[in-house]
């Protein structure tokens, strides 16, 4: 199922989905599930199909991410709709961040005590509106999902 969330393929996760005996087990290294991995390496299209199939959103790995805080430190051109399908989705969105960057100090690193709603606002305060018009909206939109549920900084 990895090389199929690595290469983008929903038909293949989807496949795989049908011969897996427990979509929640926990991986090795930090004890993170297959949903952490799609939301770091994946589509939001393969996060719904692996939401739909019993993924629990809630699931946290040995430092206490969730696959929303996993989402943040992702590259992937989607990043912004898998956070946003995760929020959609039921995520704990009250999650504070209580593990340690493991992998710099870039914007979208996460940051222990930090809540959603702050790394959010820290990625928009850090786009120029202009130059990068499609992330900032999108990220815009998280804002307002966050707000309305209630986050706080």
């Amino acid at each position: 199922m990895i090389d199929a969330i690595l290469s983008q393929d929903v038909q293949r996760v989807r496949a795989a989905l049908a011969g897996c005996r427990d979509i929640n087990a926990k991986t090795t290294g930090m004890g993170g599930t297959i949903l952490m991995y799609a939301a770091i390496y994946g589509s939001s299209e393969i996060v719904n199909a692996l939401l739909d199939a019993g993924a629990d959103i809630h699931a946290t790995d040995e430092n206490g991410k969730s696959a929303l805080l996993h989402a943040f430190t992702s590259r992937r051109w989607d990043r912004n709709k898998i956070i946003e399908v995760l929020i959609k989705r039921g995520a704990d969105v009250m999650v504070r961040d209580r593990g340690v960057a493991r992998f710099g100090s870039g914007v979208g690193m996460t940051r222990p005590g930090e809540s959603v709603l702050r790394k959010v606002r820290k990625e928009l305060a850090g786009l120029d509106p202009v130059r990068s018009s499609s992330s900032y909206c999108e990220l815009k939109e998280i804002e307002v999902l966050l707000v309305n549920r209630g986050v706080v900084e």
